[in-house]
């Protein structure tokens, strides 16, 4: 009896993953869109990215039917009419098959699957997506959702026309039952127990488009985008409602004269790599100077006179805020994060998809797991062909507990890089300097104190840092390479900066390499920067169009506005050349402002209305 059950319990299990998979093919062979082809070794691909949503969406269809069969077996007397099982199981299959019937027809005008938008214009205005349907699209959902219902109720009673008996087991053998059944319902659900959770980018394998949304469950992306995008219906940052006023405050911000932009390159297409130091907030670059005799690689680039040294400000607070403002030019949302929604992300530009469209070859460096904040959906739908994380490096490598060690990443990109065609761009997120600030060796300035693993994790990622940009001196590519090394936020140590501190969200910034004009060499700017500016004016400096990053601006023009803003959760900030503003958001109060009793009346109005003018686009996505 125990095995019967035990088939019946896989069975079923398989059951909703058969209909995971037949969405999948429905979707290939009827959404593709035209001129596009999938070769079978392909779709083979596709099934293999998208298994683990097909594993987590099958589990939690299973979970609710497995508890109460816990249940039920472990009570005697207790009684569950057949119709139970049956009845919930078609419910959710006349569910799926309306989701896949609708999708099939919704991806073509919406190049995105089913959520949650399309789901509440239809109920706003259900005549007019009604009308909009032509005979062809009725025809196909109505056929697909009776097929997928015929079929799902005809296999059902095929393969579960056995009743399901209770266990013989004792209390204790229910309760180990009840374990390893919802620890491996678990498991699947959670996708594994890394760092990252679950999410749509595991499925991400291509820099095509459609490929990676096959990949994605439709069902497991449906209830996820429906959760979470229930939290976003409208902007809490409406500070203004005068669109003319906010146009007004808004303007100086954006005004730039294309014709006061300058090129500081001396090469059309040169290579590109982009570093990209975890924490690494400006203060660690006069820790670092001159303690136990050791300068940092910032200082001996600066001493060198063969940099661009730039006063930079984080758009927030966090890695997935970061590389959203460095790639994209987009401004931190507050509380939210577009990152975390794949639908919206993938509207925005990234001057990677660009340099990836005009010939250059592209890869991404992260020694985590690159699903964790959806990086690897991002680079993956945003031109980067190759993304290397953990799961490229060996188990037996060491590594801290957000993953491999900086080192060991750095390696494989110089490596790498040894092959890779020319023009490149390759990015490189380093890890290491990462609470809890592990390290595998040495502790340079000690680990009693978290400011001393702090400083201590910095001055290894600057070592490893360094190491790599001699042996890079050696490479035949180096000739034609510009370097850009920046951070993805700052932090509160070495000296425990408080919000209100604007050297909190201050972050080093170096340009250097062969590929810059001599006369820029040496150059140490000091007009105010932000992490938004850098992908139009990395796309300016390649002669490429750049009108798609509003927020965004040249900083190698002479009539660049010194204007940059911050935010947390409950935090605004704007630096500009006259003026510094922090204002809580949490009860509108100023919580700093140099200099004091400023009598500009829309100083701490602009800051507000960039937010909520950014939190405005971030809905529209």
């Amino acid at each position: 009896m125990q095995i019967k059950n035990t088939i019946y319990i896989i069975l079923y299990f398989l059951y909703w993953i058969f209909f995971s998979w037949l969405d999948r093919i429905l979707f290939i062979l009827l959404s593709t869109p035209k001129g596009n082809s999938i070769s079978f070794f392909k779709i083979i691909e596709i099934y293999k990215a998208g298994l683990k949503l097909d594993l987590s969406m099958a589990a939690y269809i299973c979970a609710i039917p497995f508890l109460v069969f816990c249940i039920w077996s472990a009570i005697p007397k207790l009684k569950i009419p057949p119709i139970g099982i049956r009845g919930y199981s078609y419910l959710i299959l006349t569910l799926l098959a309306i989701l896949t019937s609708v999708n099939i027809n919704l991806y073509p005008e919406w190049n995105d699957k089913i959520s949650k938008r399309a789901i509440d214009s239809f109920l706003e205005e259900p005549k007019a997506i009604l009308g909009s349907a032509n005979f062809q699209m009725i025809a196909i959902t109505t056929t697909v959702l009776i097929g997928i219902l015929i079929l799902g109720i005809s296999l059902y009673k095929v393969l579960f026309k056995n009743k399901i008996h209770k266990m013989s087991y004792s209390l204790l053998g229910h309760f180990i039952l009840f374990i390893i059944g919802g620890f491996s319902l678990f498991t699947c659900i959670r996708g594994g127990y890394g760092k990252s959770t679950l999410n749509e980018s595991v499925a991400y394998f291509s820099e095509i488009p459609f490929q990676n949304h096959s990949a994605v469950n439709t069902y497991w992306a449906f209830i996820n985008d429906y959760v979470h995008s229930s939290q976003i219906n409208s902007n809490p940052y409406i500070f203004s409602t005068n669109d003319s006023l906010n146009k007004k405050i808004l303007n100086p911000i954006f005004q730039q004269n294309p014709d006061s932009a300058y090129s500081i390159l001396n090469s059309e297409k040169p290579n590109i790599v982009f570093i990209i130091l975890e924490s690494f907030t400006a203060d660690l670059v006069g820790v670092l100077d001159g303690e136990k005799k050791y300068y940092s690689t910032f200082r001996q680039l600066i001493k060198n006179r063969n940099s661009i040294h730039k006063i930079f400000y984080a758009s927030s607070d966090r890695s997935d805020k970061g590389i959203i403002s460095l790639f994209s030019g987009f401004p931190a949302q507050g509380k939210e994060s577009i990152i975390k929604f794949i639908n919206k992300h993938e509207k925005l530009p990234a001057f990677t998809q660009q340099l990836n469209e005009s010939g250059y070859h592209t890869s991404f460096y992260y020694g985590g797991q690159s699903e964790f904040y959806n990086f690897k959906s991002f680079m993956k739908s945003h031109g980067i062909a190759n993304v290397v994380d953990v799961h490229d490096f060996s188990a037996i490598e060491e590594s801290s507990a957000w993953g491999v060690y900086d080192e060991l990443v750095f390696q494989k990109m110089l490596e790498n890089l040894d092959k890779e065609k020319e023009p490149f761009l390759s990015s490189l997120f380093t890890i290491t300097h990462h609470e809890p600030f592990d390290l595998k060796g040495e502790y340079h300035f000690g680990k009693q104190t978290i400011v001393e693993k702090f400083k201590s994790t910095a001055y290894y990622t600057d070592s490893v840092l360094y190491d790599f940009i001699q042996k890079s001196k050696e490479k035949k590519w180096f000739q034609n390479t510009l370097f850009i090394i920046t951070a993805d936020h700052g932090h509160r140590l070495p000296y425990d900066r408080s919000f209100a501190d604007i050297k909190r969200f201050q972050i080093p910034l170096i340009i250097f390499g062969n590929a810059l004009k001599d006369s820029y060499k040496g150059t140490i700017d000091s007009r105010i920067i932000s992490q938004v500016d850098l992908s139009k004016t990395i796309l300016n400096q390649l002669q490429l169009p750049s009108k798609s990053y509003p927020f965004s601006r040249n900083i190698f023009n002479k009539d660049f506005p010194q204007y940059a803003f911050f935010n947390t959760a409950n935090v605004l900030g704007m630096v500009t050349k006259d003026n510094q503003v922090i204002l809580d958001l949490k009860n509108n109060s100023l919580l700093y402002m140099n200099p004091k009793n400023v009598s500009n009346p829309h100083l701490t109005d602009t800051p507000k209305v960039y937010l909520q003018e950014t939190y405005t686009q971030f809905l529209r996505k």
